[in-house]
């Protein structure tokens, strides 16, 4: 995808597809290339029937607002999140304000100024993978 702000709430329907900017590894287009939950629900919803081949890298992903999973709601997606800025998403409750339910490799991203409601930075990314799963994740000004 081109540099832009997309104003919108992207599902993956169970598709293993890649979805990048068109320099994911360029910190300059992952901040330029932004989609915008608008928050009305999460940004990036999965089925959870995705596996590792489908990915999503070098996205601001920023504004969602839902009960779980603000920015990226994964039902239990095995998706590779690789190299985006996940921000200013918000959870009614206490299920991921970032990132909710991924069980594929997340790696490189920075999950920053994300908040839920009753708890602290531990629940801005909730129920995501296994330890040798996450790779180089930065958390930084959550509530």
């Amino acid at each position: 995808m081109a540099e832009g702000t997309y104003a919108e709430n992207l599902r993956f329907n169970g598709k293993n597809i890649i979805l990048r900017s068109n320099n994911p590894m360029s910190p300059e287009v992952v901040k330029s290339t932004i989609i915008d939950g608008d928050q009305s629900g999460s940004v990036i919803t999965f089925s959870g029937d995705e596996d590792e081949t489908c990915r999503l890298s070098g996205f601001t992903i920023q504004k969602g607002s839902a009960f779980y999973g603000g920015g990226i709601a994964g039902h239990g997606t095995h998706a590779t999140i690789k190299g985006n800025i996940i921000t200013s998403n918000s959870a009614d409750m206490t299920h991921g304000g970032g990132v909710h339910g991924c069980d594929g490799m997340i790696e490189g991203n920075v999950i920053s100024s994300n908040s839920s409601n009753y708890y602290s930075e531990r629940f801005i990314v909730y129920r995501i993978a296994r330890r040798q799963h996450k790779r180089h994740v930065l958390l930084e000004s959550n509530s």
